[in-house]
């Protein structure tokens, strides 16, 4: 398999390819896939090295379970996943997240008489995952057209009918329709690995 055939190739058949033994194919998946997982552990790991550690080590485990993988067309979703748990694995065991049972109760004796209890705010894994979109969604708006990007934020954000919009571009109604739409499809499609989780 050739260089230039190798990077046409979709996510799904280098997985194939990988499983299969190929080595082109698995150091082409490998930097396919190491910004993406980077991308997700730096929303949970402030410190640089942590991060590269957690990046291989993610990689590295997934690399070695791809058996385990039933469809190869969700592998991103699969690693994002994969890359968020040991994240929080990784921070329990720093100490920086902590769990507690709710079926257990108290030991009144013990230094745990002052627990907290959960309450009614987004875990901090949701949190994270929610800035993470939001980076990602405004990564992803931030590589379109002004126009395109334009378009999508005035019809969504600001209520601008499609007929107020065309006039402001001095386009067809169509054209903005279509613009919006493959803008929020784009946006979707980036945005699933996060909703796959």
């Amino acid at each position: 398999m050739s260089r230039i055939n190798a990077e046409k190739l979709s996510t799904a058949a280098l997985v194939e390819l990988v499983r299969g033994g190929d080595p082109k194919a698995f150091e082409l998946l490998w930097k396919r896939s190491e910004s993406r997982v980077h991308s997700v552990v730096r929303a949970y790991v402030g410190n640089r090295e942590d991060r590269e550690d957690l990046v291989r080590e993610v990689l590295l485990r997934a690399f070695k379970a791809l058996d385990s993988l039933r469809d190869a067309r969700q592998f991103h979703p699969w690693l994002d996943s994969s890359a968020r748990r040991r994240c929080v694995d990784f921070l329990r065991r720093k100490g920086r997240l902590t769990f507690y049972s709710l079926d257990e109760p108290l030991d009144p004796e013990s230094d745990e008489g002052q627990r907290e209890m959960p309450s009614s705010d987004p875990d901090v894994e949701d949190q994270v995952v929610t800035r993470s979109m939001r980076r990602k969604a405004a990564k992803t708006l931030a590589g379109m057209s002004p126009r395109a990007r334009a378009c999508y934020e005035l019809r969504t954000s600001s209520g601008a009918s499609v007929k107020e919009i065309a006039d402001m571009f001095d386009t067809t109604e169509g054209a903005v329709k279509s613009m919006v739409y493959r803008t929020r499809r784009t946006l979707e499609d980036e945005l699933e690995p996060f909703r796959a989780a």
